[in-house]
């Protein structure tokens, strides 16, 4: 694993004893899994803070997995992709979890208006592992915002 950059947050962390309140805490940085599946991630999150057409466009391309390109077309992805940038401004990651050897949940605060997201993002078994779908909660309504499996 290798740490994240700077489009992720450290979170901090609440000492363990009590008695050292308002004192320094501790930082836990989000740690991305190594490898095609963490080079997707990272691109994931910079083409959500990006925006352009021309950026989603080549992330579609280079990141989706080859199957997935082939039920959707590039223009619907190119919305649902221009309104989530819209939506968030970008994302801060706070937290990054396997979740199955192909399957990745990311918690992370928009950062237009600090709002808490949880994307969970699959990818395919094989080399080049690209990403086959994904979905994303806006916590606290318990609903789920976008489903790409249908983009």
């Amino acid at each position: 694993m290798q740490q994240f950059d700077r489009r992720l947050a450290a979170v901090a962390v609440p000492g363990e004893d009590d008695q050292n309140q308002g004192q320094e805490v501790q930082s836990s940085e989000p740690v991305i899994p190594e490898g095609p599946i963490g080079r997707h991630l990272l691109a994931f999150i910079d083409v959500i803070g990006s925006g352009k057409e021309q950026d989603i466009r080549g992330f579609i391309k280079e990141h989706y997995a080859k199957s997935a390109q082939k039920n959707v077309t590039i223009d619907q992805r190119l919305g649902v992709f221009a309104r989530l940038h819209e939506r968030t401004g970008g994302l801060e990651i706070r937290c990054v979890e396997q979740r199955g050897e192909h399957i990745v949940m990311l918690r992370a605060q928009t950062v237009r208006d600090n709002e808490w997201d949880t994307y969970h993002l699959q990818f395919e078994p094989k080399a080049p592992n690209g990403i086959v779908s994904w979905s994303m909660n806006v916590e606290g309504t318990g609903r789920v915002s976008l489903r790409s499996k249908e983009y």
